[in-house]
């Protein structure tokens, strides 16, 4: 159904159909299952040697490079979700098989404590970080800095970016999970 679709519909609507409306995103959704299952059941087991690991690793990296890459090569109906699946994988894979270990170069790497902050307050990166640059833009009009070098402007409307997603994260999302963690294991404990 999704290829058909995404075959058939006109382009204007490829965009809002097939990649934004939730039921369309259910293949999405299976192959999430899919690969949890895979994983969960460890059906594929690596040697975590870290030379093995290592070169999982970049070779994962690599091939979402090459799509990266080859992005604007591809027809815009066949550019949406579908076209990232194979590439998602394959990190998911490789980066979720060594579990909570970080047996390769990259996933040391990857869990420097700077990097681990970053990821814990993406969530609420992703949510607030067009709000911060539209007023990082508006005060530099406003006091004008516009003139100002794009690096530093970039550097700073990421700094601040930073700064209110950690708040956010802590005073919100942090608060907003212990109170759903809490519903959820009332709600399952009365079943039992």
């Amino acid at each position: 159904l999704y290829f058909i679709l995404v075959a058939l519909l006109p382009v204007e609507l490829i965009h809002p159909i097939v990649y934004i409306f939730p039921a369309m995103r259910i293949v999405d959704f299976i192959i999430g299952i899919i690969l949890w299952k895979v994983l969960a059941e460890k059906i594929f087991v690596v040697n975590r040697s870290v030379r093995n690991c290592t070169l999982l690793e970049a070779c994962a990296i690599g091939l979402m490079l090459v799509f990266i890459l080859g992005y604007s090569h591809v027809p815009v109906r066949l550019g949406l979700a579908s076209y990232w699946w194979f590439p998602v994988i394959v990190m998911l894979f490789v980066f979720t098989n060594e579990g909570k270990n970080a047996y390769g170069l990259i996933s040391k790497a990857l869990c420097w404590r700077p990097l681990v902050i970053l990821g814990n307050i993406s969530f609420s990166f992703y949510m607030i970080h067009l709000m911060v640059i539209h007023a990082v833009g508006t005060l530099s009009v406003e006091f004008g800095l516009e003139a100002v070098a794009w690096p530093l402007m970039l550097i700073g409307t990421f700094g601040c970016t930073v700064m209110v997603a950690s708040v956010v994260h802590r005073c919100f999302e942090i608060p907003v999970c212990k109170i759903c963690q809490k519903l959820y294991y009332e709600t399952d404990n009365k079943r039992l």
